[in-house]
């Protein structure tokens, strides 16, 4: 019926389920995935098990059971606030314990993002974001809750990108507003943040 000696998918194999590389816990690369439809659908199934829808407005956004229990809350405020506006499709990634990682990946941008939030939005609070952040993925998105040292902070935020040469945009959010700098913008000698760009 299916033209081969022993199916791909046959007693032999779904014994070794128990043993699978791609059960939870496991680690594995997609090439060592058999290439049948129900170890596919396996995967798939498993994946999506993995992922917790959170409710938003526009956009989707998910967050993986083992997602940062310290930061899920901010993360997810951040996620929804990107959804809710530009119909972001965003997955809140797994955290991987003793590897520095992304908190997201955005899939309408294609990229993976690390979201941080200030209460204090001093000058050394946002130096020292941007100097973590670069560690966990190229594209920042910072969310000020204070805008005292807004007109102050175009110099910290240029030295300190300047050294960081993985960083390409960086998305502040500031009361209920955002934009988004290119490297280009954040190296530049005239950088400034001006709450009157927000949109």
């Amino acid at each position: 019926k299916e033209m081969t000696t022993f199916p791909a998918y046959n007693a032999y194999t779904r014994s070794k389920c128990k043993n699978c590389k791609n059960r939870p816990g496991n680690i594995s690369l997609a090439a060592d995935i058999p290439n049948n439809e129900l170890c596919a659908a396996c995967k798939v199934v498993r994946e999506n098990a993995e992922m917790l829808p959170i409710k938003t407005e526009h956009g989707k956004v998910r967050m993986h059971i083992k997602h940062g229990i310290k930061e899920a809350k901010e993360n997810i405020e951040i996620a929804t606030y990107l959804a809710n506006k530009y119909g972001y499709e965003i997955d809140l990634l797994e955290d991987v314990p003793n590897v520095k990682t992304a908190d997201s990946y955005n899939y309408t941008l294609k990229i993976m993002q690390e979201y941080k939030r200030s209460d204090a939005s001093t000058l050394s609070a946002i130096d020292d974001l941007i100097r973590k952040g670069k560690k966990q993925a190229n594209n920042l998105v910072i969310e000020l809750k204070n805008t005292e040292y807004i007109n102050s902070m175009g110099v910290t935020v240029r030295n300190r990108v300047r050294r960081c040469e993985n960083i390409q945009a960086i998305t502040f959010i500031i009361n209920g507003k955002d934009i988004t700098y290119t490297r280009d913008q954040l190296v530049s000698e005239h950088f400034k943040i001006q709450l009157a760009d927000l949109k």
